[in-house]
Order: structure tokens, then sequence, then C-alpha cells
């Protein structure tokens, strides 16, 4: 008994949102299967409207709506048509900052669905368990720390276009999808301060009292180089180490005084 009313409610349940016929027999499942694909095809359609008044741009929209269903390419070429030149502060940003977004974009939703075997078809639904896929191939395919962290900085600001944007955290914020920041932590290469004061090459500035020392400088003998401004500043460099004035000597081709 309790099997049968079960049936009965489980069969009620799926009958809501389809209409009877006019003699009131049930429609076939095959009708009612062509009856919610049509409904959710509205569905997405009336979704894909509002989010697109929300977010893209006037200009946009129009042409958003009529081809936002031509696919995932599709999908992002009017992302970045909207997005991929504008700067967090709300400047242009160059064109090798747009044509990297391009890449890296374009790049990880290719190894999305080729790869990882994610079918996506609407860049929106872009969530955690993609970019834990993403950074884990990375990982696989040796790619170096530095254009991991490249890479996550776009995917960042993608997250923000499509407006989920917790879905990338920051580097010191990996371990909570699973990694720890050092898959992504940018090292400096210099290991050693190599400036020209640190160096021994030191700068002098002359003013009406005279000249002005600035940085350290062990020679008496010194080059006499061009102004550096319009505020009588020039710049003296030291004979007495090797390199020093070798670099002087070959760049900028000064004379000794």
């Amino acid at each position: 008994m309790k099997r049968m009313m079960g049936r009965g409610l489980h069969s009620r349940l799926r009958g809501n949102g389809v209409a009877r016929r006019n003699d009131g027999v049930r429609p076939r499942r095959g009708e009612m299967s062509r009856a919610w694909r049509r409904e959710s095809r509205g569905n997405a359609r009336r979704k894909l409207d509002a989010w697109v008044d929300a977010n893209l741009p006037l200009a946009l929209r129009a042409r958003a709506k009529a081809r936002w269903f031509a696919g995932w390419r599709q999908q992002l070429a009017l992302l970045l048509e909207a997005y991929g030149r504008r700067r967090e502060d709300g400047g242009v940003a160059s064109f090798e900052t747009h044509r990297s977004r391009s890449d890296v974009l374009y790049l990880a939703f290719r190894q999305l669905r080729e790869e990882l075997a994610f079918k996506l078809q609407d860049v929106r639904i872009f969530r955690t368990r993609h970019l834990r896929g993403l950074v884990s191939l990375w990982m696989v395919q040796g790619i170096e720390a530095s254009t991991i962290n490249l890479r996550l900085s776009v995917l960042r600001a993608f997250a923000r276009w499509i407006g989920k944007a917790g879905v990338v955290p920051k580097t010191a914020d990996l371990g909570r999808i699973g990694f720890t920041p050092c898959v992504a932590a940018r090292h400096s290469a210099a290991r050693e301060d190599k400036s020209w004061v640190r160096s021994g090459c030191g700068a002098w500035r002359r003013s009406g009292l005279g000249r002005t020392r600035i940085g350290a400088a062990g020679a008496s003998r010194f080059l006499r180089g061009p102004r550096a401004d319009g505020c009588g500043m020039c710049l003296f460099f030291p004979i007495g180490i090797g390199s020093c004035s070798r670099l002087v000597r070959r760049s900028l081709g000064l004379a000794i005084r």
C-alpha cells in the first residue's frame, strides 16, 4: 500500500508543469520529454538574458544574447571584448595584457575539455573542481611556478568577470583548494645586490656650494656624465673600479675629467 502511494505521488510530481490534452488524457513519455526540453531552454534563455543585462556593457548585450549559445569560444571572445582591455583600477590595459589573458583562457578551457574531459558548454559554470584539475595538470606537465602564478591571476580576473570572485583564491590561500602556496609562488632571481652604489660606484650631486656625495665611491678620479635632469644634476663614476669604468666608457663614451 505504501509503495503504491509512493508511485502515485511520484507520477503526480512528474506531471507538474506538463499540460494535459483537451480530452483529459495524459501526454505520452516522448511528449513529456519534449515539453520539458522546451521549458528548460526557455529557462536558460531567461537566465542568460538576466545575466547579460546585469554583467555585460550595453553595447555587447544584444550580440551576447544572440551568440552566447554558439559555443565556449564565442563566449570567451565576448568576455574578452568586454573586460580584456580593462585593468583592475578601471584603466585601459596594454595590448600584451589582453593577449596574455586571451592565450591563458583559451588554453585553460581547451585543456578542461580535451585533456580533463570536462564538457563545459557554458564558461559561466567554471567552479573550484575545474580549477583544481587545471592546477594538477600543470603540475604534472612540469609548468614552472611563475607561469602557474600568471595563469591563476588571469583565471582570478575571469572569475570576477562571471561573478564568481571567490572561485580562484590568492596564492597564499591555495591551501583552500588542496595545494601549497609554493605551487605558484614567485621568487626573485636576484640573490645579491648588484647595484652600482653597492658595488662602490657612487653618485655625486653638484650644488651651489660644491659637490655633495650621494653614494659610496672610493676613487679620486671620476668620469663626468651628462645631466640627469634640468636641475643641475651630474653623475660622477669612479675610475678605480675596472668593470664600472669599462661599462661607462663602452656604453656612454664619456671623457675622463
